[in-house]
């Protein structure tokens, strides 16, 4: 990433950048690979990076009398800096 063009992402991650990640959570927490996708997006540079985040992320099954589920669930995504303290 050039210089420019990474002070320009982070000069747009300070204005703090979202995404809405609907998923299918399977029945043990896992998300279904496939799908995942962008619904909404402050910046589209940054769908990629949601996608793996909400793929990657661990989950507790959902349940229906008692029993494990599969459940489709909107995840949403912020980007943000870390402050300095």
């Amino acid at each position: 990433m050039s210089g420019g063009r990474g002070l320009a992402l982070i000069a747009l991650a300070l204005t703090r950048l979202s995404c809405g990640a609907p998923a299918v959570i399977d029945t043990t927490g896992r998300v279904e690979e496939g799908s995942i996708r962008v619904i909404e997006s402050t910046d589209p540079r940054f769908n990629e990076a949601a996608k793996s985040y909400v793929g990657g992320a661990r989950f507790s099954a959902g349940r229906v009398a008692g029993r494990a589920v599969r459940v489709r669930f909107q995840i949403p995504v912020d980007f943000r800096l870390p402050s300095r303290h």
